[in-house]
């Protein structure tokens, strides 16, 4: 029996459709779940804790400002990274060194005041929440020696372009009079 053309073009691709889904969810099952919160974090000034579970990251602050270098920092939309500070003006600084943005889907809380640098920029997803007493977001890097010593001198990165989006939904506690300086992205000093 003789095919036509059309009908050969017509298996072929039946077939290959066949073979790439049957590859695609072959693999799909075998990929263990893909945890993108913050990884491989450091306290490098102060003390503290990291605890991760599931898609739940927790840092526990014991001294009044503490520094974390992490290899990398995403927050997925089903994730949640909770900061339990001694109060409100406590300040953990978090350095990210991988060589890509950093992507915020999920949940950020904190009682007391974050700062995120990444020089490879800080995208705020559409879905992304943070809750914190102050936040400054930034693509230029501050050394932990530096932040521990009181000394808040942030400076470029050369060769990095990145950039700080936020689509999201920022909620901060400070004062009236300190909005303003939060917006120029210095951290007030709330005594």
């Amino acid at each position: 029996m003789k095919q036509s053309i059309a009908d050969v073009k017509r298996s072929v691709l039946v077939w290959t459709q066949a073979v790439f889904f049957s590859l695609l969810f072959s693999n799909l099952v075998w990929l263990p779940y893909a945890h993108a919160g913050p990884q491989g974090g450091e306290v490098t000034g102060g003390a503290g804790s990291i605890h991760q579970s599931g898609n739940q990251t927790t840092i526990h602050q014991n001294t009044q400002n503490m520094a974390i270098d992490w290899q990398s920092y995403n927050v997925n939309s089903n994730e949640r990274v909770q900061y339990i500070q001694p109060n409100r003006q406590s300040i953990s600084l978090n350095r990210i060194l991988s060589n890509n943005g950093s992507q915020i889907h999920g949940r950020i809380d904190a009682n007391g005041q974050v700062i995120l640098v990444n020089p490879h920029g800080i995208f705020f997803g559409p879905g992304s929440v943070v809750n914190v007493g102050g936040i400054v977001a930034s693509t230029l890097d501050i050394s932990s020696k530096d932040f521990m010593n009181g000394h808040y001198i942030f400076n470029d990165v050369l060769g990095t372009d990145g950039d700080v989006v936020n689509s999201g939904i920022i909620n901060v506690a400070l004062k009236e009079q300190d909005i303003f300086v939060a917006m120029l992205g210095i951290i007030p000093d709330i005594s």
